[in-house]
């Protein structure tokens, strides 16, 4: 639940220390694991935060779902010319989970 009260007005997250701490790790660690220059660290915050919530949320999914569908919005708004699959991919490395693109609408 402390992950859907991250989630910004317009659908992204941010690095913090919250965000971070949810994912077992540091800010600096997020930041340093984003893949690609073309995503900003927003997009690659959001991204985690919705392979996250796929993994570990799936139990509340009712209480998230509407916020993941404006998180994908924001993405394909966002973060045009940025390779998805190969983020997902890093992400699930990173978050130690499985999602699958599809999965997560993008």
């Amino acid at each position: 639940m402390t992950l859907i009260g991250l989630q910004k007005a317009d659908g992204s997250w941010i690095v913090d220390e919250v965000l971070a701490e949810i994912f077992n790790s540091t800010t600096q660690e997020i930041l340093t694991s984003l893949p690609c220059e073309e995503a900003e660290p927003a997009v690659w915050s959001t991204l985690l935060s919705l392979i996250w919530l796929h993994t570990y949320g799936a139990k509340i999914k009712s209480d998230w779902e509407l916020l993941a569908s404006k998180a994908v919005s924001w993405l394909n708004t966002n973060a045009a010319g940025v390779d998805f699959g190969e983020l997902i991919i890093v992400g699930n490395n990173f978050l130690k989970t499985e999602v699958k693109q599809s999965t997560l609408g993008l």
